[in-house]
């Protein structure tokens, strides 16, 4: 049976979480899970891996049957229920002649995902304890008790503890509490994240022993595994000062499209560089820095309603993300006085004293 590292590493994004010093733990703990039926509680921000870690759980646990990902926010909340557990023939107008088996019964021996499950509502909440309980259950419209073996792992971005989800559920299904974590804040372990994930892209995901010849961005991935540096320092700052609300995925997206435009811009030449520039980077980066985006080109007269406008949405963003205060600060600059006067300066809002000299 393949340990939990080796099927991080077999679905690309083994440096990911190795180099988050606090997900270390997930190794231990999932090495001495004693029952592969226990639920399993996946928490953190959007973009980090959530589902990658189900899958992961489910093929370290030693279950047969399907792993099965269902997104509780997507499924129209009057199908939800006949989707998990299936319905009867004739169950009601518009369904399949003969019923249809639900995403339990499918899963029979393996694991369902049940993705945004804070997001499910309060009568299926209901439904779904009384599942958990026996793993029993009956088809709508149907009669007959229908007995699985299923393990459930749920995730979700929010803090249900503290929402309005059934307390009941949320302590049955959080026998393993996980939490991923975000992208790396420190610029040493960001750049490594970026540069390994930007590696494993150019090989599209595959071992250490798939010929280069077949890789789709070989000259790529063999300066990074060379040792050379993939990004010119333009684009490394600018990724660097990017602060990828959407995490991993968001991630992914930003350097697959750099690979793109990296090799579109070799194909017209002859003397070829391979290697990202601050043209091949996604918009998305360059966000913050577009004029008329830039609290230092906002009118004088409408300098702090905009200064508090943008401060607050940093702030909430990153409160999303998990953030400590102590990091909050750090990353809107809040523990360096002069980045403030510098900007009422330079709107012409105050003029700085200078320090008498004593």
């Amino acid at each position: 049976m393949n340990t939990f590292k080796d099927e991080l590493k077999s679905l690309g994004y083994r440096l990911m979480f190795t180099t988050v010093e606090e997900n270390n733990t997930l190794y231990t703990m999932i090495a001495k899970q004693n029952d592969p039926a226990d639920p399993v509680l996946i928490t953190g921000a959007t973009g980090t891996g959530k589902e990658m870690f189900a899958e992961s759980f489910h093929k370290v646990s030693g279950r047969k049957g399907e792993f099965v990902a269902v997104n509780c926010g997507a499924i129209p909340e009057n199908l939800l229920e006949s989707e998990l557990f299936g319905y009867e023939k004739g169950a009601f107008t518009g369904g399949l002649k003969d019923g249809k088996k639900g995403i339990f019964e499918l899963a029979d021996k393996g694991t369902v995902f049940l993705d945004e499950i804070g997001d499910m509502p309060m009568w299926m909440q209901v439904k779904l304890l009384r599942f958990l309980n026996d793993n029993k259950f009956y088809k709508v419209g149907g009669t007959k008790e229908i007995k699985v073996d299923v393990r459930i792992i749920s995730a979700t971005n929010k803090n249900l503890k503290e929402s309005d989800f059934r307390k009941d559920l949320y302590y049955r299904i959080n026998t393993y509490p996980i939490e991923t974590s975000s992208l790396p804040h420190e610029e040493k372990l960001k750049y490594q994240v970026i540069e390994w994930t930007l590696g494993e892209l150019s090989k599209g995901g595959q071992g250490q022993d798939i010929p280069e010849e077949k890789f789709p961005y070989p000259e790529i991935a063999v300066l990074i595994r060379k040792g050379g540096k993939p990004f010119t320092d333009e684009a490394a700052s600018a990724l660097l000062r990017h602060p990828f609300p959407g995490n991993y995925r968001e991630l992914t997206s930003i350097l697959k499209c750099s690979l793109i435009k990296c090799y579109a811009r070799n194909q017209d030449t002859k003397k070829k560089k391979y290697i990202i520039t601050h043209n091949d980077l996604h918009p998305d980066v360059f966000t913050k820095t577009k004029r008329g985006d830039s609290i230092l080109d906002t009118p004088p007269e409408k300098f702090l309603p905009k200064l508090n406008e943008l401060f607050i949405q940093k702030y909430e963003m990153m409160k999303k993300q998990k953030m400590s205060q102590a990091e909050i600060a750090e990353r809107l600059d809040l523990n360096h006085q002069n980045v403030l006067s510098t900007l009422l300066k330079r709107n012409g809002l105050v003029k700085l004293k200078k320090k008498s000299s004593s």
